[in-house]
């Protein structure tokens, strides 16, 4: 009776593990993919150059990861700058074979999204 019991939480142990390094490694895939993404699409619009700041995020309460860039010739203004659609469990074999689109939106120091069109603003 005892030597099922041990059994049971070993199996139940082992799936745990299973199931947490999964999780940290679909993250990591996630994060390396969507900064991947976005660094291209910012070399595409030649903005990579103009770039002062760039620092990696994460948003837990969305599960998303995305950069907030400061420009040289904004340098008051933040911008955020993520993916269209982000990697998911779901599609995670096809995201590496579309195309994606980023977008961004500038932000003042304070975190108040700035209503007006901005040079590096990408809709």
């Amino acid at each position: 009776m005892k030597k099922k019991y041990v059994i049971t939480i070993l199996i139940i142990l082992i799936l745990i593990l299973l199931i947490f390094g999964f999780y940290k490694g679909f993250k990591h895939y996630q994060k390396k993919v969507t900064f991947e993404v976005i660094n291209l699409q910012l070399e595409k619009k030649n903005f990579d150059e103009d770039i002062v700041k760039k620092k990696e995020q994460y948003d837990s309460k969305r599960g998303v990861y995305y950069y907030s860039i400061v420009y040289k010739k904004e340098n008051n203004i933040t911008y955020i700058t993520e993916l269209d659609e982000d990697p998911t469990v779901m599609n995670i074999i096809s995201f590496k074979n579309k195309s994606h689109e980023i977008y961004s939106y500038p932000v003042d120091k304070h975190g108040n999204e700035i209503q007006r069109n901005t040079k590096y603003q990408i809709d």
